[in-house]
């Protein structure tokens, strides 16, 4: 799977980075305004890790997401602020697109229809 260099704490930069442009995002901040974020970033941390090792996440993102209206435009936002994240930690294009993909890749997961 992906194997970017660096470290743990790259990835919990890249986490935060990328939050930090979630919740400056008009679109998308309001799903997360009852959010525990120390949390959410701690959970976010662990399953890219899981991602990048490429184990299975222990969460069920189905459930996570029910019932929150998410819709392909704000799915699509969040994967764009992922690799803007990524980019700004140094992760390299051909990293960042392949987690990108991976990301994509839960959209079935995450958008309800």
């Amino acid at each position: 799977m992906v194997q970017p260099t660096g470290s743990a704490s790259l990835l919990d930069t890249a986490v935060a980075r990328f939050y930090d442009l979630v919740l400056d995002d008009p679109r998308l901040a309001h799903w997360f305004s009852d959010v525990d974020m120390t949390r959410l970033r701690r959970h976010q941390a662990e399953f890219l890790g899981t991602a990048l090792d490429g184990g299975a996440s222990r969460y069920d993102l189905r459930r996570a997401h029910a019932g929150l209206g998410i819709d392909d435009a704000a799915f699509d936002r969040v994967v764009e602020h992922l690799g803007a994240a990524l980019a700004a930690v140094g992760i390299e294009d051909g990293h960042r697109r392949d987690i990108q993909q991976a990301a994509a890749g839960l959209r079935d997961q995450v958008v309800e229809a």
